[in-house]
């Protein structure tokens, strides 16, 4: 079962092979509250739809260009969307305002590498972890590079660096640490990893899917 990219909601709470949009709701103390608050209600509104969302982002991007969380969000959609031209665009003005903006070098990170830039991809983690190597999600972003150049155990090493400095392991840890261990056909392994990071974050869908593959898988070799 090839793995598909997260949906919208999934990639709005934070996406596995990408970003968490952890600092979306929480700018800078000289940002104008309006602009936070528009923000906040578009990605608070339940189902909204995409192309209306997509709008909406665009419009308040347009309001507020020095705005980093709605730059980032907006980034976020049109990757999903893909519109990875678009999203380069505005990771870059995010950058230039906040270059050590985990959520922007996360969601740039994943840019390059569904590009296959990975040098770049590569340029941008290690350039940000140099300047915030404190930073989990920095780790985590560094981590999923890794796997996708199949370099498991540097990336399960990636994985407990930013375990250990955010004191716990996250959901999105538990995910990159099933996609590794899926991919050494350790499938038991892989599905405690998985059911675990579903029960920590229900509304991530790829695990929730990776798991019933596993699942489905056994029960067709035990049948």
């Amino acid at each position: 079962m090839p793995r598909s990219t997260p949906s919208l909601p999934a990639l709005l709470v934070g996406l596995a092979l990408s970003a968490q949009l952890t600092g979306c709701l929480t700018p800078p103390l000289t940002e104008r509250p309006s602009a936070n608050e528009k923000l906040g209600q578009l990605l608070e509104a339940p189902d909204a739809p995409a192309p209306e969302l997509a709008r909406d982002l665009r419009s308040l991007s347009l309001q507020h260009p020095q705005h980093v969380p709605t730059l980032i969000a907006d980034a976020a959609l049109s990757i999903e969307t893909g519109r990875a031209d678009r999203a380069v665009s505005l990771l870059d003005l995010a950058l230039k305002a906040e270059p050590d903006n985990v959520d922007a070098v996360q969601l740039s990170v994943q840019v390059a590498a569904r590009s296959g830039d990975l040098a770049g991809a590569h340029r941008r983690v290690e350039g940000a972890l140099r300047t915030r190597p404190d930073s989990p999600g920095l780790h985590e972003a560094h981590a999923a590079l890794l796997f996708v150049e199949r370099r498991y155990a540097e990336a399960l090493e990636a994985l407990d660096r930013a375990d250990a400095l955010a004191g716990e392991t996250s959901w999105r840890s538990h995910y990159h640490r099933g996609l590794v261990a899926e991919d050494l056909g350790e499938l038991e392994v892989a599905e405690r990893h998985y059911e675990t990071c579903s029960d920590l974050e229900p509304t991530f869908k790829p695990a929730a899917r990776r798991l019933r593959w596993i699942r489905a898988q056994a029960a067709i070799e035990e049948g």
